[in-house]
């Protein structure tokens, strides 16, 4: 019996990210900065890595970078969605199709796991890390990225209200996000040294909400919860919710706003050559110390 709440349905994530596969080779604007300030974080690190797992719809380009860039010769690429993996064979015999929260590989397998916007859809997201650590070698490295907790915030409060308007009610119509403030302590619940939590925010901007639509449909980030309506939504229902975000969230060039909110983990396998900190009480110096020098 599971331990922890089933608040997302794995079939229809899989869903999501079958059908983003028709949308391989478009780029969108953001992903790539995205990306390319994921792995910036590895030119300040001075180790080398030797293999790496890469989870995500996005992982063959971030493969690509790292084989440019860090002469990684080693990558496997996984993704839940079989279409997506199978649109990498033709570039890659090292991949795998498998659910995130179920990895199939030995521990201390990769030096490296990169997790770019790939498991926010875990149930059991501390269980999923925990994993990822035993996957990897002694002082290997976890960088993840996830959506943070005000992503979306616009289009979420126009479809609550849209609901209140017309039915009274909410139904739950987009994702729970990962908070800034426990993000750190998952890495340290599943056991991770040097636990680092970062955030940025991307201000984005869209024609109207149908192409935001789209284009959460286009990443495979379309509803999966549970508790979502099965029931097919009146066309109606979402021109009232256009209305609202016209309404409260447009922008002068009279296209509509989009918060994303981009968290990131930074964590390493414990290993005995690493850096500690110090004891709590250690200290020689107390703050107080530096500040009345200062006068």
């Amino acid at each position: 019996m599971n331990s922890f709440p089933i608040i997302f349905d794995k079939r229809k994530v899989k869903k999501n990210q079958d059908n983003s596969s028709l949308y391989f080779n478009n780029e969108l604007y953001y992903t790539k900065e995205i990306r390319l300030n994921l792995i910036d974080k590895l030119n300040d690190i001075n180790k080398k890595f030797h293999s790496a797992l890469l989870l995500g719809n996005e992982s063959f380009e971030i493969g690509r970078i790292l084989q440019a860039s860090h002469d990684i010769k080693n990558i496997c690429y996984a993704d839940i969605s079989e279409r997506n993996i199978n649109k990498l064979q033709k570039y890659t015999k090292y991949n795998v199709c498998f659910d995130e929260e179920l990895l199939p590989f030995k521990e201390k397998t990769f030096d490296l796991i990169i997790a770019n916007f790939s498991l926010q859809w875990a149930n059991d997201l501390p269980g999923t890390l925990i994993q990822l650590r035993k996957s990897l070698k002694q002082d290997g490295l976890l960088l993840a990225t996830f959506p943070g907790g005000s992503t979306l915030n616009e289009l979420r409060i126009s479809l609550a209200n849209a609901e209140i308007e017309t039915s009274g009610g909410v139904t739950p119509r987009v994702s729970p996000f990962v908070d800034i403030k426990d993000a750190g302590n998952l890495l340290v619940r599943a056991g991770y040294t040097l636990p680092v939590a970062e955030v940025d925010y991307y201000n984005l901007e869209f024609k109207n909400m149908f192409t935001l639509l789209n284009t959460l449909k286009s990443t495979g980030q379309s509803n999966a919860l549970v508790a979502r309506t099965k029931n097919l939504t009146p066309l109606n229902f979402f021109k009232k919710t256009e209305k609202l975000y016209i309404k409260d969230f447009s922008l002068p060039n009279n296209k509509i706003k989009a918060t994303l909110e981009v968290v990131t983990l930074t964590g390493w396998s414990p290993s005995s050559n690493q850096q500690k900190p110090l004891p709590r009480g250690s200290a020689t110096h107390s703050l107080a110390d530096f500040i009345n020098k200062g006068k």
